[in-house]
């Protein structure tokens, strides 16, 4: 009798788990869900190999693993499906993300999906830090250098105060200064978000494509 894939995806996370990889990423990771501590890598083969064939039921069964979680959402970003069908699954996954390494580590896989890209800018108002968060590391990573102006003024419209969503837009600020150092001095300027604007101006600090020169030129930008 052939396996439910819900058997197979539990069957693969229980040979697979890693105890002391478990403790380590509870230090970083702070979800609801049991961490198993398997590699990322695995997850990915895994769910790649999952995503030849098309699966109805891939949420069926409890949800009770950090890692069963990333293998849906990477199963949802490498499958075959229409984009109109990759967001329906989108939006059943969207309320499984309670933390920054699945809500990044699926977003960043989210490919092909500029035709969507209004889905994702509307994510950006949603009262969910985690679904903002998904919306803006999905645009940094798939639409902001293709439309640099256009989506500094969608991400400037977003007023959240959670740190999660903070920490995106920052992250997303400091990728933008590879794009296009001149403006973005400018535009640190105009942040009046302490803690988003200081966190930006540390990440592009840490940035090994932000030339030395900006890095001391931006510390002036700092609010004290």
């Amino acid at each position: 009798m052939e396996k439910k894939i819900y058997e197979e995806i539990i069957d693969f996370l229980i040979k697979n788990t890693n105890a002391q990889n478990a403790e380590f990423a509870k230090k970083l990771i702070d979800t609801k869900y049991q961490i198993l501590g398997i590699k990322n890598q695995l997850l990915e083969n895994f769910a790649k190999n999952l995503a030849k064939n098309e699966i109805d039921d891939i949420f069926d069964g409890d949800i009770v693993y950090h890692e069963q979680i990333l293998i849906i959402g990477y199963y949802i970003a490498y499958s075959k499906f229409e984009n109109s069908r990759k967001i329906e699954m989108l939006k059943e996954f969207l309320p499984l993300i309670d933390n920054w390494a699945t809500c990044d580590g699926v977003a960043t896989r989210l490919k092909k999906l500029e035709s969507e890209k209004e889905f994702f800018i509307n994510l950006l108002k949603n009262e969910k830090p985690f679904y903002t968060r998904v919306g803006i590391v999905w645009i940094m990573r798939f639409n902001l250098k293709q439309n640099f102006l256009d989506t500094l003024e969608v991400f400037k419209g977003v007023k959240d105060d959670n740190y999660y969503v903070k920490m995106a837009l920052a992250w997303a600020y400091a990728e933008a200064f590879t794009i296009n150092t001149d403006f973005m001095v400018y535009f640190l300027s105009q942040i009046d978000d302490k803690f988003t604007r200081n966190q930006t101006i540390s990440k592009a600090r840490q940035s090994f494509r932000v030339s030395n020169e900006i890095k001391e030129e931006i510390v002036k930008f700092r609010i004290k």
